[in-house]
């Protein structure tokens, strides 16, 4: 997963390791309960893996962006730092896009206010704690390799190539804001899948 700050023309990336991660909350992510499909064999096929794939996180075809800022919880919901000054004009932009929505001053002080409250709007949901919103399109290419892990069948390392394209028309908007994103254009990546007693495969978080 690759960090993207947009920022006058500028893009400053930093890499992050996501080796082991299954799901990103930037790139879908399933629902609570994770769809579970029974292979044709003892072992776990492309066909099987790529119908898990499309049923937990590729279905809809959706990439999204992760405002990790406003991860400060209180009892009264997400606080972002309004005193800090790149904070404050991200939540502004987000806003004027229709993607948040800004409320009371939850801890007074700083010269006006340090934390205010932030809630979702429009297309952004709640995801983890994080505010997430839709941010381009996510397709999947196919599965390029399956290996079994040894001695335990249980679970299977699959490897596939995915693409994303960002909307740039919307990030243009919140130029301001620091998200977690998809690595735009194609990437390859593996993904740990499990087979339960019964024989289905699933996609553990």
């Amino acid at each position: 997963m690759r960090k993207y700050r947009f920022a006058v023309g500028i893009v400053v990336v930093a890499l992050a390791s996501a080796v082991g991660c299954n799901k990103s909350t930037n790139e879908g992510g399933a629902a609570a309960s994770s769809t579970a499909i029974e292979a044709p064999g003892s072992k776990l096929d492309k066909e099987t893996a790529k119908k898990l794939l499309m049923a937990n996180t590729y279905e809809k075809g959706v990439g999204y962006c992760v405002w990790k800022q406003p991860d400060r919880t209180s009892e009264r919901g997400l606080t972002f730092r309004e005193f800090d000054d790149t904070e404050a004009k991200c939540a502004d932009q987000l806003e004027k896009a229709g993607l948040v929505k800004r409320g009371d001053c939850f801890e007074p002080g700083c010269r006006g206010c340090c934390k205010r409250l932030v809630a979702a709007a429009g297309p952004t949901e709640l995801k983890e704690k994080q505010l997430r919103f839709p941010c381009g399109k996510l397709t999947l290419l196919d599965v390029v390799s399956i290996t079994t892990k040894e001695p335990e069948k249980n679970k299977a390392k699959v490897t596939f190539r995915r693409r994303f394209e960002p909307d740039k028309g919307l990030l243009t908007k919140v130029d301001m804001c620091t998200f977690d994103k998809p690595d735009e254009g194609e990437a390859e990546t593996s993904w740990t899948f499990s087979r339960s007693d019964d024989g289905k495969w699933t996609i553990p978080d």
